[in-house]
């Protein structure tokens, strides 16, 4: 039945955009600061070219196997170990899904509902993105269309007024220690960008697959761009005192004022930043439960939506209850799981199924 759903690539791009960037603009800085300082930009060049790769890796499987995801492919293709990596696969799923769902509610929470209890503010997240879900993904797509412009609008509310407060002297000196550091901050930046591996997911439903290509690599370069310019934005207005917040972006956007009247933004882009995060839940909840029904031979993804939200629901008020331990624990964890899950396990079935082309040949 799902089969029948047809998005566009452009839908599909425009998804794994926001999916990037609404996360990525808020989380990601301040752990690339931390290892690269000043040059964090040069990290994000770097870590895009692992999201070129996977974008590059999706076309060939789709090539080969025209409309599959990971989950059918390695079914088949793979016997045993691949029931086994595709067990693995949805377990990874399942930590991602609720570790979202935490990173919603701590960015919640730390900046403007402090006494709400978590399992509210996750608890509502969980209700609504499951009716998206089960709504379909058209649905989820019309959204992120509808949101888009929204989403340009807040971050140009939020970064334009700033710069008069914008300090470009803040970038220098360039490569001070060399590129290390710049390459290390790399690291935490690849398994975002590398998100856009999850294209695969939509496959099954985008009407012209022969466009993935130029969508993805259009899609990954917009998001690049744009993680870069509000990264950029915001330490140019905090300077090395850049670290010092969890969330950079909403802490310079406090610093916006028109005149007199227009200030206190936030509340504002808040509202907006909220919807973003709530297509990504939606989306990755939808991916979950296909992969789900994909490994269970189910007819229909949709009767899947209600067992795996409730487990994401309890899964995400379990892992990294506090905010310290969520970025320091949660980050080092979630950036392993994403490299390995996002390009080392594509590359690695790529890799399988090559190898077993060419003995079949001999």
């Amino acid at each position: 039945m799902t089969k029948t759903v047809n998005i566009t690539s452009f839908q599909m791009g425009l998804v794994l955009y926001i999916n990037t960037v609404t996360t990525g603009g808020l989380m990601l800085p301040y752990g690339v600061f931390e290892l690269a300082k000043q040059d964090l930009w040069f990290s994000f060049l770097i870590s895009s070219l692992f999201g070129y790769l996977m974008v590059l890796t999706i076309v060939i499987f789709n090539n080969t196997f025209p409309g599959k995801t990971f989950i059918e492919i390695m079914k088949k293709e793979m016997g045993i170990l691949g029931y086994v990596l595709s067990l693995c696969f949805l377990l990874f799923f399942l930590y991602i899904t609720a570790y979202i769902f935490r990173e919603y509610c701590n960015f919640i929470v730390t900046h403007f509902y402090r006494f709400t209890p978590q399992f509210v503010l996750i608890g509502i997240m969980v209700i609504v993105s499951a009716y998206a879900v089960k709504s379909g993904i058209e649905v989820i797509c019309r959204t992120a269309t509808f949101f888009f412009p929204l989403l340009f609008f807040s971050v140009s509310l939020s970064t334009l007024p700033l710069i008069p407060d914008m300090h470009v002297d803040f970038l220098l000196p360039m490569f001070p220690n060399g590129l290390i550091p710049g390459l290390k901050g790399s690291v935490i930046a690849m398994g975002w960008l590398s998100e856009f591996v999850f294209l695969s997911m939509f496959l099954p439903f985008v009407s012209a697959r022969k466009k993935i290509l130029h969508a993805g690599y259009i899609s990954l370069t917009l998001t690049t761009l744009t993680i870069i310019f509000i990264t950029l934005c915001d330490f140019f207005v905090l300077g090395q005192s850049f670290n010092k917040w969890f969330f950079p972006y909403v802490v310079s956007t406090r610093y916006v004022s028109l005149g007199r009247y227009f200030e206190h933004i936030e509340a504002i882009v808040m509202a907006i930043w909220i919807v973003g995060i709530f297509i990504k839940i939606a989306s990755f909840s939808f991916m979950f439960a296909y992969v789900l029904k994909q490994f269970l031979g189910g007819p229909d993804y949709r009767s899947l939506v209600l067992p795996i939200s409730f487990m994401s629901f309890f899964l995400s008020l379990w892992i990294f209850p506090s905010l310290t331990d969520f970025f320091q624990n949660g980050g080092s964890l979630t950036n392993t799981l994403d490299t390995v899950g996002t390009i080392l396990f594509p590359l690695f079935i790529l890799s399988f199924i090559f190898i077993k082309k060419l003995i079949k040949k001999s």
